[in-house]
């Protein structure tokens, strides 16, 4: 199917491939660890369990056990912090810390002291959780540890804290949720949810950590029967039955095919077929873009069979479908403009977006919703997205914010101040393009069409789909 590009990266397992990494930590670097994991997990308790630390096995530093509840196994990891310690002074900056499990097991727990996670922060670390179902990899700064002591209690010692990252597979209860969200809404589940989660305890109160400053990757492994060309994303359900995509794509490495799933937000994933067209888009030029993003879950139809790809597009409309190709759920609560109102259907989506920088509103604490977009808006929005998703970081700085977008455009005269060094951007990372006559028309409303052609673009470009 031409919506759906399937990428096959020459990779290590569980190397970041994606190449997405945003403002707020490390980014999960590749492996350099062997295909096959070095250590296979018996179930027996209290075992030795080797792990690997820069791709070479190292005895002693962790140990294993195996319990079974409610018919469901559960191999526990624990790390041992000095000996861990004692191995990262002998690394250079920046080391992949490999927990390998290769037996079947239900659920896996890896659990180490917040001191621990201390070590590995101070390394620019990276913890890479391996198991048949699923692959996690946590760049150590983007735990925030302090902040999650200061938050446990002001006296709070590290050494004090159990920090458990968990993959939780075989869910019987939550792949029936999904199952019937799916028949309610017309997809196809591809492959059983996944459950992704960090915690932080002490002295009986636990922390969630479920928000990242960038790009968190995991790998859902697909089953051997699986079509690739029949995977449009990886899903979150909320407790409210919403649908939200995660920005998704498709790997093999090590003889098996993996979603490679990139969130800022930690959550039970699930792998789906959704395949959308509209008959008004069957010889646009923007179809391809259209097709993939409405699959995906990130732009609707007006209707299920129109998508009216010409039509302008609202700040509100396109605050929300910025939000969703993210892939961040919406915010509770009320938005901090006067004239969004907590009714109003994208409240949840503008919040979350003023919460994270992509929109700021106008000057009188008003956003103006139902004002359709310009091109330039758009852009100068688009921009600050690129700084969440990585891509602005691997944008040439060989013009200079003060650079004037003339050589351009025909109507470079027209374009605001305040969006031009937004606009040069867009250009230098081939978001975006003038119009067939050689003009950008910044005053111009952005069409749905070209909307759902730059998302496209930003996405594949930070190499999230």
């Amino acid at each position: 199917s031409e919506s759906y590009t399937i990428k096959q990266p020459n990779v290590e397992p569980g190397g970041n491939s994606s190449g997405g990494t945003g403002s707020g930590g490390s980014a999960g670097g590749a492996s350099n660890a062997p295909s096959t994991p070095a250590s296979t997990v018996a179930p027996n308790n209290n075992q030795g369990f080797s792990i690997l630390v820069e791709g070479k096995q190292q005895e002693g530093i962790a140990s294993a056990s195996s319990t079974k509840e409610n018919g469901k196994t559960l191999l526990t990891v624990k790390v041992d912090t000095s000996k861990l310690t004692t191995q990262l002074a002998k690394t250079e900056d920046k080391p992949v810390i490999v927990i390998p499990v290769t037996s079947k097991e239900d659920n896996v727990s890896t659990i180490l002291t917040g001191d621990a996670i201390k070590q590995l922060e101070n390394k620019q670390a990276t913890l890479e959780i391996r198991t048949p179902a699923a692959n996690y990899t946590l760049p150590a700064a983007e735990v925030l540890i302090d902040q999650l002591a200061k938050q446990l209690g002001q006296q709070v010692k590290l050494a004090d804290i159990t920090f458990h990252v968990d993959i939780l597979a075989n869910d019987s209860d939550k792949s029936a949720r999904i199952n019937n969200e799916a028949s309610k809404k017309g997809f196809t589940v591809v492959a059983p949810p996944v459950d992704f989660k960090v915690t932080a305890s002490y002295d009986n109160k636990t922390i969630e950590v479920n928000k990242f400053g960038s790009y968190v990757v995991r790998e859902i492994a697909l089953p051997d029967s699986a079509d690739l060309n029949k995977i449009s994303t990886a899903v979150v359900m909320e407790d409210n039955g919403a649908i939200r995509h995660v920005p998704t794509y498709v790997t093999t490495h090590g003889g098996k095919h993996y979603a490679v799933v990139n969130s800022l937000t930690n959550s039970t994933y699930s792998l789906i077929w959704h395949p959308i067209t509209f008959s008004d888009v069957e010889s646009h030029w923007a179809k391809a873009a259209v097709d993939d993003m409405a699959s995906r879950m990130v732009v609707n139809g007006v209707d299920a069979a129109h998508f009216n790809p010409d039509a302008a597009i609202t700040r509100a409309e396109f605050a929300a479908i910025m939000v969703r190709a993210l892939g961040l759920p919406d915010q509770t609560g009320s938005a901090p403009f006067n004239d969004v109102s907590s009714s109003d259907w994208y409240v949840g989506a503008v919040a979350q977006a003023q919460q994270y920088g992509i929109i700021q509103g106008y000057a009188d604490d008003m956003f103006h919703p139902s004002q359709t977009i310009t091109r330039e808006e758009a852009v100068v929005i688009l921009e600050r997205a690129m700084r969440i998703t990585g891509l602005e970081n691997k944008v040439s700085t060989a013009a200079p914010d003060n650079a004037n977008a003339s050589p351009a455009f025909k109507d470079a005269q027209y374009i605001a101040s305040w969006s031009n060094s937004s606009i040069i951007k867009g250009l230098q990372a081939g978001l975006i393009t003038g119009r067939a006559t050689g003009e950008f028309a910044p005053k111009a409303s952005i069409t749905r069409a070209e909307v759902a052609v730059i998302i496209q673009r930003l996405m594949t470009k930070s190499g999230l789909i």
